[in-house]
């Protein structure tokens, strides 16, 4: 079956359940024949209005043979898949695709690569070379994303683990056609990290995106372990223990773990904090550049180029049942952001379900 129009959750439609969106017109070619389908024509009105009645008509004439059209545009057979790379691969974690349609991407391991998709030619533009030791958990190159002006001034952004210093950097490069100049970078801002303190450093998260007002988010992962907490919420309050609590960092709103930055990049390698992030500059025991805090491991982001909206996946917990002394089972968090906010973590999980405190 093949969707023609869906109703996006964005139309405000009343009654249309929020975060799914619904076919309006599909069609099938079935057992030698054709079908088609509206979710149209409910109201008389609706057969007044000339766009109405071209959709019916148009359906009608496929249907019954008399017009062209093709109903096998979204199965995947209809799709040619053309490999833009295959081999030396290795943890590669984000990409982004240039006004030129070459495709830049990061592999955790530490080399950001292009492809030319004329010449199908893979370059390594910048390596980082970390060794096997530094990427053994979730450090490394993390986040890519261009500037949106890339097209005239080539700069690109990246979200990275320094080697010598136990932070990650935020940095702005400028390309050179297919290389990147280590000595380009302008550094925005650092994360200090916990690595080498338990397994902490499995946390990172490190996306990148930029949205349509030209604000750059980051996003950062709790930087805790969580291998000693039973697949529920790392909150060990004992000393020495700070590396197996989120509550140091996802929520902390004085650190930059567990959370979603947002930035206004400028032009000389530094930036400003837009208004509407959840502290204002200023604010004690804060840090402005937080939007959303409370979060595990966002692994991914990316904003919607219409409403601005900011899409997060936030990797859950390990526990696959929820236990009465110790809170919910693990839940995977897909969340549609369009407001500044605290998301939870490590104080709850999914809709807003409570852990329990726990020695």
């Amino acid at each position: 079956m093949h969707t023609l129009a869906q109703i996006k959750v964005r139309d405000g439609i009343d009654g249309l359940d929020e975060g799914v969106d619904h076919p309006f017109s599909w069609c099938q070619n079935y057992d030698g024949g054709r079908s088609w389908f509206t979710a149209g024509g409910h109201d008389k009105a609706a057969f007044e209005e000339e766009a109405f009645v071209q959709h019916l008509l148009g359906g009608i004439q496929w249907a019954a043979g008399a017009a062209e059209g093709d109903c096998t545009a979204t199965r995947t057979g209809s799709f040619q898949r053309t490999p833009l790379a295959t081999s030396d691969l290795a943890d590669p974690f984000e990409l982004a695709v240039a006004p030129d349609r070459r495709v830049f991407f990061a592999q955790r391991t530490g080399k950001l690569k292009v492809i030319d998709q004329e010449t199908m030619k893979v370059s390594t533009a910048l390596d980082f070379a970390y060794t096997p030791e530094m990427t053994s958990q979730s450090d490394g190159l993390l986040g890519l994303t261009l500037d949106p002006g890339f097209a005239e001034n080539n700069w690109l952004y990246l979200l990275y683990s320094d080697k010598v210093e136990k932070r990650l950097n935020l940095s702005r490069f400028t390309a050179d056609g297919n290389t990147v100049d280590p000595s380009s970078e302008k550094r925005l801002l650092t994360v200090p990290t916990l690595r080498g303190e338990g397994r902490a450093n499995s946390h990172m998260a490190g996306s990148l995106a930029f949205d349509k007002d030209g604000n750059l988010y980051a996003a950062t992962g709790d930087n805790t372990d969580p291998f000693a907490s039973d697949g529920f919420t790392p909150i060990d309050e004992g000393e020495g223990r700070r590396a197996w609590d989120a509550q140091m960092t996802a929520g902390n709103s004085n650190d930059l773990r567990g959370k979603i930055l947002r930035i206004t990049p400028k032009d000389d390698g530094t930036y400003s904090v837009p208004e509407g992030n959840l502290f204002a500059p200023g604010t004690e025991k804060t840090r402005p550049e937080i939007y959303a805090m409370g979060m595990r491991n966002p692994f991914r982001i990316t904003t919607d180029p219409i409403s601005g909206a900011l899409m997060v996946a936030d990797y859950g917990p390990d526990a696959r049942e929820a236990k009465a002394d110790r809170g919910p089972e693990g839940t995977v968090e897909y969340t549609r952001i369009t407001e500044a906010g605290n998301f939870g973590w490590p104080y709850c999980i999914g809709d807003n379900t409570p852990f329990n405190d726990y020695d």
